[in-house]
């Protein structure tokens, strides 16, 4: 058995330990509980600069996406500018096709000769027949009458060129309905071996079914080796 003091003693190392136990587990503690209150404020730190990035990011973002519709919206006008700019330019190329179109239509234009390939010259009376057409555009001549009918109403030009055999003359007159608007002369006198050509043009205005025609005047022999004699008519403007 032991003594009183024996026990007090036990009871004061006793409380010691258990004290110092207790002071020992509230000093760990209490580093635990302020590591974990300093990481829970880095983490709280982290959490409101990554916010904040978050926020920044979005903003941008934001913006971004803004500058974007804008830029959309520039270039939707831009398109709709140039869509616009083209379909006038294909309405512009349209009307001017059509208008060239029409212009190729309403054309009227003949130049026709004589061509006697063996006979060098040729006898001719009344209606002078240039039978070998050249060129013709809209119709309205037939070289089997030598007559032109004028197809389309406007401003003519009648052209024709003489060229009368050796020293021969032979002189015809530009005929319109009938009525006599310009003689053509090849003329030649005591010559020999002299081809005389003459030309002559009107100017006149024609409406449909109106008749053009070369008539004989005097003489009758005609160089006839092609293209030396020629009729044209050529519709300089119509009245369409």
């Amino acid at each position: 058995m032991s003594t009183s003091e024996d026990i007090k003693s036990l009871e004061d190392i006793l409380t010691f330990e258990i004290e110092q136990t207790i002071r020992d587990s509230e000093e760990k503690m209490m580093k635990n509980v302020c590591a974990k209150i300093t990481d829970l404020e880095l983490r709280d730190r982290y959490l409101s600069l990554s916010l904040l990035d978050v926020h920044n990011n979005t903003a941008r973002l934001s913006s971004s996406l803004s500058s974007l519709e804008a830029q959309q919206k520039q270039m939707k006008s831009e398109i709709q500018t140039l869509t616009n700019s083209q379909q006038h330019d294909i309405t512009k190329l349209n009307d001017t096709i059509t208008h060239l179109k029409n212009r190729v239509q309403s054309r009227v234009a003949f130049t026709a000769g004589i061509l006697e390939e063996y006979d060098k010259h040729h006898t001719y009376t009344g209606t002078v027949k240039f039978a070998k057409v050249i060129y013709q555009v809209g119709g309205g001549y037939n070289p089997t009458t030598g007559v032109f009918t004028a197809p389309k109403a406007g401003l003519y030009l009648i052209f024709c060129t003489n060229v009368a055999y050796n020293h021969e003359t032979f002189w015809t007159r530009i005929m319109i309905n009938g009525s006599s608007k310009a003689g053509v002369m090849a003329y030649v006198s005591g010559s020999a071996n002299v081809f005389q050509s003459a030309s002559n043009l009107v100017v006149h205005q024609l409406q449909v079914g109106d008749r053009v025609w070369i008539e004989v005047h005097e003489g009758s022999h005609l160089y006839s080796v092609f293209p030396e004699t020629t009729f044209s008519v050529i519709m300089i403007n119509g009245s369409d």
